[in-house]
């Protein structure tokens, strides 16, 4: 009645014997690396106005009223108020000339996406008008996923070459895959910013007023690139 027991223990042996010969078969391991390039296919634009007030409510106000005023002119390009996520943040600091002074500081941020490039520079344009001195603009594809995983191919293709090489210099074949594991991070969808904090200012009563030399931004369409790295093992024939 014992040997039931004896063969299985007799087989986990073999087993696991087998198991420790696979483990210590020659192996070699290597970083493989790729960067897959895109025409941009949109344009990626947050703006923020910036007014003040001597209550939250009076700096929130003004800095709408801009706002709506530029929403309103941003109509001419096929754009309406459902296309933006707009946030807004309100701050009390000290007055820029009467340190003893305190006013409210409010900023209006606005995200959207654009497909025209044409038109974002002229948007960019009308916003400097209004006002908006800072802008968060990059060129993106609608797609993140499927261009990394295009870069994932090629890096685990990238590390077979590089295991070639090797396995070459060696005077040895190179076997079969044994392993992997990716040491990249696939990239976020977009997310619009956190909310948003007043920027350095430097004001009048009156509010925030246009930079001197407000108008023709100019933007020139940047690829879009995405980076894998993958981590493979590769088993060593004599």
């Amino acid at each position: 009645m014992f040997k039931k027991p004896a063969l299985a223990v007799l087989t986990f042996l073999l087993l696991g014997s087998a198991v420790a010969a696979q483990e210590l078969a020659p192996q070699v391991t290597v970083t493989g690396t790729a960067t897959v390039s895109m025409p941009a296919e949109v344009l990626r634009l947050t703006m923020t106005i910036i007014q003040q007030g001597e209550s939250a409510e009076q700096a929130y106000q003004n800095a709408v009223r801009r706002a709506e005023g530029m929403i309103t002119a941003f109509r001419q390009f096929g754009f309406d108020p459902d296309d933006y996520l707009t946030q807004y943040v309100v701050e009390r600091r000290p007055h820029p000339q009467e340190r003893k002074r305190l006013v409210f500081l409010a900023a209006v941020g606005m995200s959207l996406v654009v497909d025209d490039f044409s038109a974002g520079t002229q948007m960019l344009d009308v916003a400097t008008s209004y006002g908006v001195r800072d802008f968060v603009t990059y060129f993106d594809i609608t797609d993140r996923r499927s261009a990394y995983e295009r870069a994932l191919r090629r890096a685990l293709a990238d590390a077979r070459i590089k295991a070639e090489v090797l396995a070459s210099e060696s005077g040895v074949k190179l076997g079969a895959l044994v392993g992997f594991e990716e040491v990249s991070e696939p990239p976020e969808e977009y997310a619009y910013p956190r909310p948003l904090l007043p920027a350095q200012w430097d004001e009048t009563d009156e509010g925030q007023v246009p930079p001197e030399g407000a108008g023709s931004v100019r933007m020139s369409p940047q690829p879009y690139e995405t980076k894998a790295q993958v981590r493979a093992s590769f088993e060593i024939v004599e």
